[in-house]
């Protein structure tokens, strides 16, 4: 097989820059293959997105009155906590939580159901009784806080 040889083509200058060696010390961006751009967008993005460090109350601050203390809030206590009241817990507790929440501790008196002797004990013990603001975190634990004896 023999090899005919002629003049030379003409090179265009993007193919004589091309093979022109390229020094480490060269002014050009360097290059970044597909995979790594990507990578890098990504693992930014990582960071941007990171969630915020939230500043969520760590106590309740009227914990005292959800049984603990010689107050009771109307709004926010469970059940349970009408116990050491005479006359509220079962029946008169359960009307307290399930129609709620109040803006006043005057409102129990419009209970629906309200007999003769619950009022009486409304009476007894409206002095240990507050209506604060709802707190929606206790809402699902006024009926039943998987508390049993």
């Amino acid at each position: 097989m023999a090899f005919v040889t002629g003049p030379a083509l003409p090179t265009s200058r993007a193919s004589r820059v091309a093979a022109r060696p390229v020094s480490m010390t060269t002014s050009r961006p360097a290059q970044f293959s597909r995979r790594e751009l990507l990578t890098k967008a990504l693992a930014a993005a990582a960071i941007v997105s990171l969630p915020r460090q939230a500043f969520a109350e760590r106590e309740y601050p009227n914990v005292g009155f959800l049984g603990g203390g010689d107050q009771i809030d109307i709004n926010n206590a469970n059940v349970r906590a009408y116990q050491k009241f005479r006359g509220f817990y079962p029946t008169l507790a359960g009307l307290i939580v399930t129609n709620g929440p109040y803006s006043s501790v005057d409102e129990l008196y419009k209970l629906p159901g309200l007999t003769d002797a619950m009022k009486n004990s409304l009476d007894e013990y409206k002095e240990k009784l507050v209506a604060l603001e709802p707190t929606p975190e206790y809402e699902i634990d006024k009926i039943n806080n998987g508390l049993y004896r």
